[in-house]
């Protein structure tokens, strides 16, 4: 089993690696929630790592990441808490993938309205669960 602090080395290492291979958040598409699954946008979510800030490829703005809680104010953690072993169930603290995928539409709804793209990426990764953390971007 992963302990707490071996998380979050693991996160520190995997956000210096991820900078230096250019990644980014993954943008949220009509197509990726199409799937009610959740599968196909589960696949796309790149490990950032505990990245706070990441500069789009297209320059600015930055891509910052966000609680889920200013979006979704009930929701008890500051990332998704998602499973990822497949074998959790839907009555578990840690959302399946299906449930995750509700929460991120539900998201991106109320982070549309004021205006920003989302975008999400693991922040830490445990053995059965991960944390993945949404991004935002100022849309003009």
């Amino acid at each position: 089993m992963i302990s707490a602090e071996q998380s979050q080395q693991m996160a520190r290492q995997r956000a210096r690696e991820s900078a230096q291979e250019g990644l980014r958040p993954c943008s949220i598409w009509p197509e990726d929630m199409a799937d009610e699954s959740g599968r196909t946008l589960a696949r796309a979510i790149p490990y950032l790592g505990d990245r706070e800030r990441i500069r789009a490829a297209d320059g600015p703005p930055m891509w910052v990441r966000s609680d889920v809680r200013g979006y979704l104010p009930t929701y008890r953690y500051a990332w998704f808490f998602v499973d990822s072993s497949g074998f959790g169930g839907a009555e578990e603290p840690a959302a399946t993938v299906p449930q995750f995928r509700n929460l991120v539409l539900e998201y991106c709804g109320a982070a549309h309205a004021d205006g920003y793209t989302v975008g999400l990426g693991i922040a830490e990764a445990g053995q059965f669960q991960v944390h993945i953390a949404p991004y935002l971007r100022k849309v003009n």
